[in-house]
């Protein structure tokens, strides 16, 4: 597989070194040798790059496999001209290279504020006006650690724009009354998205001796015993919206909602409890374990203790610090249901990526399935893990959007009839800015974050 890039003519670094292939070629070498030095496969790595070419305004490379690991290469470029000889790993954090973007590094103050400055020579210009970017002549950056003081720092408009926490409670309303005093905020879902799982390695007995997430019925039955609304509206009051898919926190619009099979309904998850203990020959306890310093989590989790008890499901919650939950217990899988998040990134690659976290092959700690779903020594090995497993290697494998988008729908249908995990709701991104001060200011979802298009902000007070 062969990818091509093409610079603009006008393209050049801040000190006028026009950008060339050789930065493309030195940046691929450079991530290679830090990627190889810190032990670990990384973006350049798992592309399999086996050769380059480079031209004064190109670059082409060929992988060995076709991959849709090529979209997260290049995401920024180190100038050769500037870094070349110098230990890029040791002058990373103390040294002001030249820049591509539309700022310069002025100045930086750990812990207080980081100074950047109009850079002259950008290359690009604004579409709809012809004008050179940015058009701000310096943006600050402020260090603000508590939330409370972000938010008031906003309210006394000594700062213009922010991007703090949603979910923690009492952050959106007070910012939402300014509206009336020319204040823009915008709540909306973003990339992180929480679930409810399952674990299902012998490894959760010692914990649940009473464990059946290994009984199909028994993981439908908490599926439907759980009102994802109610768990949305308790996570993020007056904003919070039920998933129907994960997909959702990738791309929406080939999303099937494929868990909208699982309407909040105690009846049913009663009579689907009742199947599974007989199936099982015993009782089913639920054991949820989650990490309970956050807000969120433990509020939610009590939340479920109530649904299940409607239900008639046993339930017991332990509550685990979140060095622990996320260290030994995730790692050993040493707990029955959990609640944790994962993180979207909208296109392709990154809905292909997450498959990875369910392949039955990804057994830990080389691979990431730590719910253990059709791994070696997993008490749910059957035709959909294996199926799965296959689908996960097709995605891996080709760069058709039309054939990713089937095998995506395959996955999503999989996991949800499988009753693998429940998703529940999309961690909101808020971002708040004076309109009466600032123009230009876009949310973005995507990891871009709320400075995608700071090169088009622009003060309207002036």
């Amino acid at each position: 597989m062969t990818v091509s890039y093409y610079i603009r003519d006008e393209a050049v670094w801040s000190d006028g070194v026009p950008i060339s292939g050789d930065d493309f070629q030195f940046t691929m070498d450079t991530a290679l040798v830090v990627e190889r030095n810190a032990e670990f496969e990384s973006d350049y790595t798992d592309a399999a790059i086996i050769s380059s070419e480079v031209g004064d305004k190109t670059f082409t490379m060929t992988l060995r496999r076709p991959t849709m690991q090529h979209e997260a290469l290049f995401r920024w470029l180190i100038p050769k001209h500037a870094v070349e000889g110098s230990d890029f790993v040791e002058d990373w954090n103390t040294t002001t290279w030249p820049s591509g973007g539309p700022f310069i590094l002025e100045s930086f103050e750990e812990n207080e504020h980081v100074i950047l400055t109009r850079n002259d020579k950008y290359w690009k210009s604004d579409s709809a006006t012809g004008m050179q970017l940015p058009y701000l002549d310096s943006v600050e950056f402020q260090f603000i650690p508590e939330i409370e003081r972000i938010v008031s720092a906003f309210e006394a408009r000594e700062v213009d724009v922010i991007q703090p926490p949603a979910w923690i409670q009492g952050t959106i309303e007070p910012l939402k009354r300014l509206e009336s005093d020319g204040a823009i905020i915008e709540v909306i879902p973003g990339p992180v998205w929480e679930h409810v799982n399952f674990q299902f390695s012998d490894e959760r007995l010692d914990r649940s001796p009473n464990s059946c997430n290994d009984n199909l019925a028994f993981r439908r039955a908490v599926m439907h015993a759980i009102d994802r609304d109610a768990a949305a509206e308790s996570a993020f009051p007056g904003y919070g919206i039920a998933m129907q898919s994960y997909v959702e926190a990738f791309t929406p619009s080939i999303s099937m909602d494929a868990w909208d099979q699982y309407a909040y309904d105690p009846d049913a998850a009663a009579a689907l409890y009742q199947i599974a203990v007989e199936e099982a020959g015993h009782e089913c306890t639920a054991v949820f374990n989650t990490a309970g310093n956050s807000d969120m989590r433990p509020r939610l989790a009590l939340l479920y203790e109530e649904m299940m008890e409607e239900a008639g499901i046993p339930f017991e919650l332990e509550l685990r610090d979140s060095s622990v939950f996320f260290g030994e217990v995730l790692d050993a899988g040493t707990w029955d249901i959990g609640q944790w998040a994962w993180g979207g990134s909208h296109g392709l690659l990154g809905l292909i990526g997450i498959h990875d976290v369910f392949d039955p092959k990804g057994l830990p700690p080389r691979g990431e399935n730590f719910y253990r779903w059709g791994t070696p020594g997993s008490s749910v090995r059957d035709e959909h893990t294996k199926r799965f497993a296959e689908i996960v290697k097709e995605m891996n494998a080709t760069v058709d959007e039309a054939e990713i988008i089937v095998l995506v729908h395959e996955a999503e249908e999989i996991l949800a009839n499988q009753a693998v995990i429940l998703p529940i709701v999309q961690l909101l991104v808020l971002g708040a800015v004076w309109g009466d001060e600032i123009g230009g200011f876009k949310m973005n979802v995507s990891q871009a974050s709320h400075t995608w298009n700071i090169e088009k902000w622009y003060r309207t007070d002036r």
